[in-house]
């Protein structure tokens, strides 16, 4: 390689390089959203349902099993397959036995688990039907030791299925353990109801709410723990409820939406709010606004969106499908994250932004009604916003070195989840820093080659000191060269280049010294040597001189 063309390649290489790292990025400081939901219409049901047994796919589709197609609940056996993003259905192999308000649980394997419900023609039921998804396929589980609907079951953390309570059973708590196919009990409520509502807490406990007995609804909330199969207190909702639908939101607050406050089918006591309590420190429940409606089918989805079908207003059984959202922010069908850039380097405090693009063609308002962080697929924080996103991430504590994924997810009024992502590399050192440390090894190489110039000048008939010098200088441009690609791989190809160039003609170096030692004409040799360094010595007091005055004076932080 041209020795002239090494300088000009490493010197426009390494400004390019020093303008990069100097560029910082504004920290603006940033607060969470108040709790908040967001709820719209994504399509309907072909067929009005109510008391429908409903739960999520592992593909994301929400299955309808049975239910009351009419105000009189006659059961039905079909099971129907609402898409939430096309709002289409679809039709599944029917049930074996057709019923309604049954419990119902998802296995691991994506499995749907039904135990109990209420059949037209049968009455009260002890059957426990299993649908696979995959295959479209039905089989038996064994019966329960008693005939139950209205009841309620969760999957445990400890993956056995419990029921708890349930009409013609009064305070029974059923334990179901889908590997052995057995049945046991486990402690009585302690108050008798049925048409209870249930939410599985990261404790492993089990909060159950509402419910109901021939004298109306109750205000009830309590908690069950498996792991001491016992029940206590928790803080009552405001209203008696039964019969509505019950989630745990990923903004830490426990919603439980409708309901109705007495048992009668026919009875307008439908409830038109929806209450939440804050799962960590909560006082008191909360009413906020909802729809009218009672025995709906109601899921969450692997965005931890609520979807609520079907269910009875107090008047008629419905075909609607809603989803509620809970968080908020205005953007329509793309966001892009603006900071940080894909591929650079981080550190410290910074900011991390999103802005809404392709808006409707910036005519309308379209929005969104959620916006989260993940950083390596873990929720960092939910936020509202206008049409600009805003996250504080503190990388102090993280390796140097180490790379992290940042995705922005957007939810959409219409069902429609929008994404972008970005990859960056963390540095426990600040730009300064790393030009201060950069400035120091490039002055240690220097310094090294002006001693193996002197030894040259005079010729040093210590071959093998000078050539464990050689080595040293060898080891000190690796080093180099790793922390320049370290700093930004995409800016510094060329500079590695020609360090690369550098090396090989210190390699040649020590062959030529090697030679020396077993040749008498070591004259030549010494002039090819000398010659070889003076073109490093050269290339690297540019790298000085650029690296001084660029390193002194960075550009001041973007605001």
């Amino acid at each position: 390689m041209n020795s002239c063309e090494s300088v000009n390649k490493v010197a426009a290489t390494l400004i390019v390089l020093i303008m990069s790292l100097a560029t910082a990025w504004a920290l603006v400081p940033s607060a969470s959203a108040e709790p908040y939901e967001n709820s719209t219409l994504i399509g309907d049901l072909t067929a009005p349902r109510a008391g429908a047994t409903t739960g999520i796919g592992l593909d994301g589709r929400v299955y309808v099993f049975g239910g009351g197609i009419d105000s009189g609940f006659a059961s039905v056996d079909t099971v129907m397959i609402f898409d939430p993003e096309t709002g289409e259905t679809t039709y599944g192999t029917p049930m074996p036995t057709g019923s309604l308000v049954s419990g119902i649980v998802r296995a691991a394997n994506g499995s749907f688990i039904l135990i109990g419900g209420y059949s037209s023609s049968l009455g009260a039921l002890a059957n426990v039907q299993i649908y696979d998804p995959v295959a479209d396929s039905w089989s038996a589980g064994a019966l329960m030791p008693k005939n139950l609907f209205w009841l309620d079951a969760c999957m445990g953390a400890d993956s056995m299925v419990y029921v708890l309570g349930g009409k013609e059973s009064g305070n029974s708590t059923l334990i179901y353990n889908p590997t052995t196919n057995t049945w046991r009990y486990g402690a009585d409520m302690t108050t008798p109801r049925w048409g209870t509502k249930s939410a599985l807490l990261s404790n492993g406990s089990i909060m159950v709410m509402g419910g109901m007995d021939y004298g109306g609804a109750y205000d009830l909330v309590e908690f069950y723990t498996p792991s001491t199969d016992s029940w206590s207190a928790s803080v009552n909702m405001i209203s008696p409820r039964a019969y509505g639908g019950a989630v745990l939101a990923r903004n830490g607050f426990v919603y439980y939406f409708g309901g109705q406050s007495s048992w009668g089918i026919s009875d307008n006591s439908v409830y038109g709010d929806a209450e939440r309590l804050e799962l960590v420190g909560g006082e008191s429940w909360e009413s906020i606004s909802g729809y009218q409606l009672a025995s709906f089918g109601m899921v969450l989805d692997s965005y931890g969106r609520a979807i609520l079908l079907g269910g009875w207003n107090g008047a008629n059984v419905l075909t609607s499908v809603r989803m509620y959202v809970f968080a908020d922010i205005s953007s329509p069908y793309q966001i892009v994250i603006t900071n940080p850039e894909d591929g650079s380097i981080v550190s410290g405090v910074l900011t991390v932004q999103a802005e809404v693009v392709n808006w409707m063609g910036g005519g309308l308002w379209a929005p969104l009604m959620g916006i989260d962080l993940f950083i390596d697929d873990v929720l960092y924080e939910s936020q509202a916003g206008g049409w600009f996103g805003s996250f504080v991430w503190n990388t102090s504590s993280l390796v140097d070195g180490s790379e992290h994924t940042l995705m922005v997810r957007g939810y959409h009024w219409d069902g429609k989840v929008v994404e972008d992502s970005v990859t960056v590399t963390v540095s426990t050192l600040s730009v300064e820093e790393k030009l201060a440390a950069l400035e120091l090894q490039l002055a240690d190489v220097q310094t090294q080659l002006a001693d193996l110039q002197a030894q040259l000048d005079v010729q040093d008939t210590n071959l093998t000191a000078l050539r464990a010098q050689a080595a040293a200088l060898q080891a000190q441009i690796t080093a180099l060269q790793a922390q320049l690609v370290a700093m930004d791989s995409s800016q510094t190809s060329t500079f590695s280049a020609t360090l690369a160039d550098m090396q090989e003609q210190l390699n040649a170096l020590q062959d030529q010294l090697d030679k020396v030692k077993t040749t008498s004409d070591s004259c030549s040799m010494w002039g090819m040597v000398n010659m070889i360094l003076v073109i490093i010595v050269i290339v690297l007091l540019a790298l000085m001189f650029v690296m001084g005055r660029k390193g002194k004076t960075p550009a001041p932080p973007a605001t």
